[in-house]
């Protein structure tokens, strides 16, 4: 099983970078590219969500560590499978790219003039409300239709606002495959770290409001 989760992790986060960062560098607009993040986890979720839950994003995949819905093998195959599938999509950017293309328009930068502190605000605040969304959609039977359909809004949401501020896209996956194809690792410690302390934030403060009342499922 955890082979299978590697893939379908690998896969849905190569899809992820490989789509939505491939219409960051070509379109390089913010509600495109939100629309094609929240499009492809709509798509993936209902073709791989039984088989890993369709994290592709190490926040989620530690939230549900926390919640001890996976375990910690199973948290490093997560881990493991998203970043091969993340260098994997970057990669083929990096192939097929024009030559005369800013292969920095995808690079994670710092909103507010490069205001450190400003950025770690958007990335914890947006990495929380991601988080809440995700576990809260899958915490109740009667969203059990309608499960991809929210977790597709929170994506875009959360897609638009980090895309317009920080180029983050809120994932960390994200934020290591851009900054090494485009040799940027200036305040690449934010993005890497900010949206962990929002994700742990967003799954403690779920489960305190829910505390017995809901199990959360995988």
């Amino acid at each position: 099983m955890k082979m299978k989760q590697f893939v379908a992790e690998g896969i849905g986060t190569f899809l992820l970078i490989f789509i939505g960062c491939g219409c960051m560098v070509y379109l390089n607009e913010p509600l495109a590219v939100a629309i094609s993040f929240g499009l492809v986890y709509f798509i993936l979720f209902y073709s791989l969500g039984n088989i890993s839950g369709c994290h592709f994003n190490p926040i989620i995949s530690i939230s549900y560590l926390i919640n001890k819905k996976i375990s910690v093998a199973e948290f490093f195959c997560y881990i493991f499978g998203q970043l091969t599938g993340g260098f994997l999509g970057g990669l083929l950017i990096k192939i097929i790219i024009p030559v005369n293309t800013d292969f920095n328009t995808y690079s994670t930068v710092l909103c507010c003039n490069g205001d450190v502190i400003a950025a770690i605000f958007v990335e914890v605040i947006l990495a929380y409300l991601f988080t809440m969304t995700f576990i809260g959609a899958n915490s109740k039977s009667r969203n059990k239709n309608i499960r991809g359909l929210i977790i597709c809004g929170g994506v875009t949401i959360v897609a638009l606002f980090s895309y317009i501020l920080n180029y983050s896209l809120v994932n960390p996956v994200k934020a290591l495959v851009s900054s090494v194809f485009s040799n940027d690792y200036k305040h690449l410690f934010v993005f890497l770290i900010a949206p962990f302390i929002g994700g742990v934030i967003g799954t403690i403060n779920f489960n305190w409001f829910h505390k017995k009342d809901d199990e959360v499922n995988e």
